[in-house]
């Protein structure tokens, strides 16, 4: 089943984590972690291997906004999960809305219920929340946030690196 990730492309995206997943108990074969600053290269590779945009999503964790992004394709079993962080302090990613026009909405929605600016975006307006809300629903106090690694439990990590660990003084190692 790895013989869909060209290694050629893992290089040119630098994942700094790399997760392979059981499908039937995920519904994810492959999740790859990485900088925001390779999302935009990520989509568009998917986007030419012919992978259509799914779904965005985050979650709020001890480490930040995770933005989590599904692709998949119809002829092939294989439905790829991109991660990437947000800081709380600072929740800022490239929209990917110029190359899946379907992710206008998803930003949109992550917009309105984490807060994350999308640069590049061309509406980025609350979609299902009134302009006056006055906050994102969605933000967990912090005492209440938990590890982002825990949603991995039933992945295998392959050589994983955390970008902005909870805690200052762990390395991010993570095996």
């Amino acid at each position: 089943m790895k013989d869909w990730i060209p290694a050629h492309w893992l290089k040119e995206i630098e994942p700094f984590g790399l997760a392979s997943c059981a499908n039937e108990a995920t519904g994810t074969t492959w999740n790859l972690f990485l900088q925001h600053e390779r999302l935009r290269e990520a989509a568009a590779s998917l986007d030419k291997a012919g992978y259509f945009l799914e779904d965005i999503t985050g979650m709020d964790g001890k480490e930040g906004f995770e933005v989590i992004y599904h692709f998949t394709r119809y002829d092939k079993p294989f439905r790829v999960t991109l991660r990437t962080l947000a800081v709380h302090e600072d929740p800022v990613l490239p929209t990917i809305s110029d190359i899946f026009p379907g992710a206008d909405w998803h930003e949109r929605e992550c917009y309105d219920f984490f807060g994350i600016h999308f640069t590049g975006h061309p509406n980025l307006i609350p979609l299902l929340l009134p302009d006056n809300f006055g906050f994102h629903p969605l933000i967990k106090d912090e005492k209440k946030r938990a590890s982002l690694f825990d949603s991995l439990s039933k992945c295998q990590t392959i050589g994983m690196k955390v970008p902005c660990a909870a805690n200052p003084d762990d390395s991010g190692d993570k095996e």
